[in-house]
C-alpha cells in the first residue's frame, strides 16, 4: 500500500481551513497537494434525508490559486536552499461526498487537487518541504522526501489487481489532466526507461526494464469513442497516452513500476491466478443481493435478516399488467390488479431498488457462460455461500439462485410472470428488512416466458456439465412448457418486434442444443438475422441476437445445419473485432466496448469481454484473450481515476454507492463489497438535485464540459445515473473475471467461514501511510481474541512487538510511534505489519519516510 500520505511537521494552521491529507509527485517537477473539505454524516436506518448533516472546512481556492501561498526549501537539494515559490499553479475541484438536503446551505463537501510547478526538478532520495500560507487546517508545514521507487505517482496507472504470467499483453499507461493546467507535458519520457521492482522482505529489486512509448495523441489521433462532443477531443483521459509494455515479463511476485523522474505505481502481483480475487469479491455482490433470505455469519460480515419473504411479509399480488408493456409499472401493476396472491420470494435485489425482472437472467447467463467455456476455473466450497460444499460448483449455485426464482415464477400452464415490483421507490431510513409496501407480480408474458426457457435450458445443461446429469430433464422440462405457452400467447402485433424475436431466436438456441428437436432449429432459422459474416451481432434497436448466436455455435447436436453454424461462427469472430478489439486499438488506453455507446450506465466500469471469451473458445486465437485482459486492466485500475471499479477491492474503489442496505445497516463498514456501479458520465446538463449525475458535475471546477469524460464521478451516493448498479453490471463482471482465472485456483484471504478472527482485511489498515512520526493501526474482530501485532524490517527482523489494544469484539485502533522494542528511533524505509489472531494471519506493508 504505496499512496503517499503527507507528513504533519507542525506550525500554525488556519482556521476553518481544509486539510492537506497527500503530496504526490505528477513528475519530478510538478506536485499535486490533495485537500480535503471534510464529510457528510448520512441519515441511517428510521432517518430521512434531513438527518444528513454536512461537516466541512471550505478551501479557499483564492488563496489557493495564488503560487505565493505556496514554499519548497530543502536542507540537501542546493536548488531549495533559499524557499522558492513555485512557477505556476493549478487546480481542478470537485465534490466528494453529498447530502440530500440540497435545498440547505452548501448540500456537498469539496474535494481539491493543487498542482504546482517547481522552478527546479526534484532530486531522487531528497526531502523537502512544503511550506503553505495558511492554507490547511492541519498545519503550515510539511515535509515530503522524493524516492522514486517508494513515492506513488498518480501519472502512473496499473491493474492494482495484478497481471497473469500468461497474459500475451500485460500494459500500464502513463497520462494525468491536471484541470485548469490542461494535460500533463509527458514528451520527455518518450523512450526513457521504466521498470519493475519487488515488493517484499529483502532489498527492493529491479527485476524488468522497459522503454516507455508514445500511444496515443490527444490533439493529433482522433477521439476515443463515437461522440467527440461528450468531452474535449471525444477523449477519456483528456491528455496525451504513453504505455509501458512488460509483456515479455512472467515472473511471480508483487511490484510496483517506477519511472525514472516520477515515482511508482500502486503496488500489483503477477500470478497465474490474480483474478481469482476478483472473481470472488464480485460474485458474492450478487450474494449481496439476495432476496428472501437472511444474510448471516459466517457468509459475509454485511449482514442482515431475512428481507420479503411470505414468513415476514404480505405475500405478493398478481397483477395482469405485463412488464414487456412498459409504462409506468407503479401506476398500472396495482390498476390492473388481481384477487389472486402467491408467496412468491427470492431472486436478487436490483441495486437501489428491490424489485427483480427477469432482465436479471441476463446476469446468470454470463456466469453459465463462462461456466460452460471454461469449467475448471470453477469449483465447490470456493465462493463461501450457504451452497458451498453441496456438490455444485459454487458459481452455478449462485446463478441457480436467480433462475430458480423465474422457475417458481411459472405458471401450471407454463407462462412465467415478467418480474416483482411495487409502487414506488423505496422509502427513506427504509431497509430491506422493514421494507412492508406491497409488492405485485407482473403477468407471465411472451419475453418472460421465452427469456426464462432459454436460461432454464442453460441451466440444466450447465449443471449436466457439473456431473448432475439428472438436473437437466428438470429444467428442459420446465424451459418447455414456458416456450410453448410463450409462442401460444405472442400477440399478433408483437410477432416482429426485435424484442421478442430475439428471445424467441435465444430459448429455440438453447432447447436445439438440449434435446435436438428440429422444430426448435426451424424457429432458430425463422428468427435469425444475421444475414452474412458480417452481420453485427447486435444493433441498437434493431436486433440483440448475440446470445442465441453463441448457443447455436456452440451447439453439437447431429441434425445441426452445419452451414448455418459456420457462417454464425465467422460472424461471431468479426463481432468481437469490430465491437472491441478494434475499437481498443483506437483508443489510448486498450480498452475495449461498443464505439457507439456514450459514457454513462458502465460504460467505464463493466469489462463486456463476453464476445472476445466466444471468440477465443472458437479459434484459440490469443488476439482475443490479449484484449479481455487489457480491457480488465482498465476497469480494475488501469484508468486515469486509478479506480477499481469493485467496493472493497484494490486500493481505491468507489466509497458512496446506491446501495441501501449498506447505508442502514453497515454505516460502520461502508458499502458492501462486489458491487460495480455505472461509474462516469458524460457531461450533460440535467436537474439539478441529488438525484441526476449533473449535480455532480455541477460542483467540478473547471467546467464539466472540459474535463475528461471517464473522470466524471462523484462520490454521491443518491445518484441513480452514477453510483447506482444493476446485478447485470455486477454478473458481467464477476463472469469476465472468472473467465480469465486458471483451473483449479480457490481464494482464501477474505471471509473464510471456518475462522472469523480478522473481520475484514480492508479494515486492516495503517494511517498515514507513508507516516512519520507515528502511524494508526486500525482492525477489526469478529470475537474475543487475543491479537498479536508486530513490525519487521524489510530484511524480515522483528523490531516491534506492539500492545494488544483489546479483549473483546470490535474495531480496534494501535499507534507505532517508529521506534524498535529497546525504544530507538528506526531508519527510513518500507516495513511489514503482521496481524494474528489464532491462526489467522494476515499482513500489510508500510512505509517511514523521516
Amino acid at each position: 500500500m504505496l499512496f503517499f500520505v503527507i507528513l504533519f511537521l507542525g506550525g500554525g494552521c488556519a482556521l476553518l481551513a481544509s486539510d492537506l491529507i497527500e503530496i504526490t509527485p505528477v513528475t519530478n517537477q510538478i506536485l499535486l497537494l490533495h485537500f480535503d473539505d471534510g464529510y457528510v454524516e448520512h441519515h441511517g436506518l428510521g432517518e430521512d434525508g434531513n438527518s444528513d448533516v454536512v461537516h466541512q472546512k471550505p478551501f479557499s481556492t483564492y488563496k489557493g490559486e495564488n503560487r505565493e501561498s505556496y514554499s519548497i526549501s530543502s536542507a540537501d537539494d542546493a536548488n531549495y536552499a533559499e524557499a522558492q515559490h513555485p512557477t505556476q499553479v493549478g487546480r481542478k475541484s470537485k465534490g466528494k461526498d453529498f447530502t440530500i438536503n440540497y435545498g440547505q446551505g452548501t448540500p456537498y463537501v469539496m474535494e481539491h487537487f493543487i498542482y504546482l510547478k517547481l522552478p527546479f526538478p526534484m532530486q531522487e532520495a531528497h526531502s523537502y518541504n512544503i511550506h503553505l500560507d495558511r492554507l490547511a487546517q492541519n498545519g503550515d508545514d510539511f515535509s515530503f522526501r522524493f524516492d522514486i521507487p517508494l513515492v506513488r505517482s498518480e501519472t502512473i496507472h496499473v491493474n492494482q489487481i495484478g497481471y497473469a504470467p500468461q497474459a500475451p499483453v500485460k500494459l500500464a499507461y502513463l497520462s494525468h489532466w491536471m484541470g485548469d493546467l490542461g494535460p500533463t507535458d509527458l514528451s520527455d519520457y518518450n523512450g526513457r526507461h521504466f521498470s519493475l521492482a519487488t515488493i517484499g522482505p529483502g532489498a527492493m529489486e529491479v527485476k524488468y526494464r522497459g522503454e516507455i512509448v508514445l500511444r496515443k495523441k490527444l490533439e493529433t489521433d482522433g477521439p476515443d469513442c463515437g461522440y467527440p462532443d461528450h468531452a474535449p477531443y471525444g477523449s477519456y483521459t483528456d491528455a496525451d497516452v504513453y504505455v509501458c509494455d512488460f509483456s515479455d515479463f512472467a515472473e511471480p511476485g508483487e511490484y510496483v513500476l517506477v519511472v525514472d523522474n516520477m515515482g511508482a505505481s500502486f503496488p500489483f502481483r503477477i500470478d497465474k491466478d490474480v483474478y481469482r480475487e476478483a472473481f470472488y469479491t464480485t460474485i458474492r455482490g450478487l450474494y449481496h443481493q439476495r432476496c428472501g433470505t437472511a444474510l448471516e455469519e459466517p457468509y459475509t460480515h454485511w449482514t442482515r435478516g431475512r428481507c420479503h419473504h411470505p414468513a415476514e411479509t404480505d405475500t405478493v399480488i398478481l397483477s395482469e399488467w405485463m412488464y414487456m408493456d412498459g409504462e409506468n409499472a407503479f401506476t398500472q401493476l396495482p390498476q390492473y390488479a388481481t384477487d389472486e396472491k402467491r408467496p412468491y420470494w427470492g431472486g436478487w435485489h436490483d441495486a437501489g431498488d428491490w424489485d427483480r425482472r427477469h432482465l436479471h437472467l441476463d446476469a446468470s447467463q454470463a456466469l453459465m457462460l463462462v461456466y460452460e467455456l471454461r469449467p475448471d476455473n470453477f469449483s465447490d466450497d470456493e465462493l463461501n455461500i450457504p451452497e458451498s460444499g453441496n456438490g455444485i460448483p459454487d458459481i452455478l449455485d449462485e446463478a441457480k439462485w436467480n433462475v430458480d426464482f423465474f422457475k417458481r415464477l411459472q405458471d401450471e400452464d407454463g407462462g412465467v410472470h415478467g418480474g416483482i415490483e411495487t409502487i414506488h421507490h423505496p422509502q427513506e431510513g427504509v431497509g430491506s428488512v422493514e421494507d412492508r409496501d406491497q409488492w405485485y407480480a407482473y403477468a407471465p408474458d411472451a419475453v418472460a416466458s421465452f427469456h426464462y426457457a432459454g436460461a432454464a435450458c442453460q441451466m440444466g445443461w450447465c449443471l449436466k456439465l457439473a456431473g448432475f446429469p439428472e438436473m437437466l430433464n428438470e429444467y428442459v422440462e420446465s424451459a418447455k412448457r414456458a416456450y410453448d405457452w410463450a409462442l401460444a400467447n405472442t400477440r399478433p402485433e408483437d410477432e416482429n418486434r426485435p424484442l421478442v424475436r430475439d428471445v424467441r431466436f435465444f430459448a429455440a438456441a438453447w432447447l436445439f442444443k438440449t434435446t435436438g428437436e428440429q422444430k426448435y432449429q426451424d424457429q432458430f432459422i425463422a428468427d435469425n438475422q444475421i444475414q452474412n459474416e458480417h452481420t453485427s451481432l447486435s444493433e441498437w434497436q434493431q436486433r440483440e441476437q448475440e446470445w442465441g448466436v453463441w448457443t447455436f455455435v456452440m451447439t453439437e447436436q447431429p441434425g445441426i445445419d452445419a452451414a448455418l453454424r459456420t457462417k454464425l461462427e465467422k460472424a461471431t469472430i468479426n463481432w468481437a473485432y469490430s465491437v472491441h478489439i478494434d475499437n481498443a486499438r483506437r483508443r489510448g488506453y486498450r480498452f475495449g466496448n461498443n464505439w457507439w455507446m456514450p459514457v454513462g450506465w458502465g460504460q467505464a466500469t463493466i469489462p463486456r469481454i463476453l464476445p472476445l471469451a466466444v471468440a477465443y473458445h472458437l479459434t484459440e486465437d490469443e488476439t482475443f484473450l490479449s484484449y479481455g485482459y487489457t480491457t480488465c486492466d482498465y476497469t480494475l485500475g488501469a484508468n486515469p481515476l486509478n479506480m477499481v471499479w469493485v467496493t472493497g477491492l484494490g486500493e481505491r474503489s468507489p466509497q458512496e454507492v446506491l446501495h441501501i442496505d449498506s447505508w442502514y445497516y453497515h454505516q460502520d463498514k461502508g458499502m458492501a463489497p462486489g458491487l460495480v456501479p455505472f461509474g462516469p458520465y458524460r457531461y450533460d446538463e440535467g436537474p439539478l438535485d441529488p438525484w441526476g449525475h449533473y449535480w455532480g458535475q455541477y460542483t467540478a471546477y473547471p467546467d464539466a464540459a472540459e474535463w475528461p469524460s471517464h473522470e466524471l464521478w462523484f462520490e454521491n451516493r443518491y445518484s441513480p445515473d452514477t453510483n447506482e448498479f444493476v446485478v447485470n453490471t455486477i454478473g458481467e463482471a464477476a463472469a469476465a473475471y472468472g473467465f480469465l482465472g486458471s483451473p483449479g485456483g480457490k481464494f482464501t484471504a477474505v471471509e473464510k467461514k471456518e475462522s472469523l478472527a480478522i473481520a475484514d482485511f480492508k479494515l486492516f489498515a495503517n494511517y498515514p501511510n507513508p507516516f512519520n512520526p507515528t502511524t494508526r493501526i486500525a482492525y477489526t474482530l469478529s470475537y474475543s481474541r487475543h491479537v498479536l501485532l508486530q513490525v519487521f524490517n524489510i530484511q524480515g527482523q522483528l523490531i516491534k512487538t506492539l500492545t494488544d489494544a483489546q479483549q473483546g469484539a470490535g474495531q480496534y485502533v494501535v499507534r507505532w510511534d517508529g521506534r524498535d522494542d529497546r525504544g530507538r528511533t528506526v531508519a527510513s524505509g518500507l516495513y511489514f505489519l503482521k496481524l494474528q489472531a489464532g491462526q489467522k494471519v494476515a499482513a500489510r506493508k508500510m512505509t517511514l519516510v523521516r
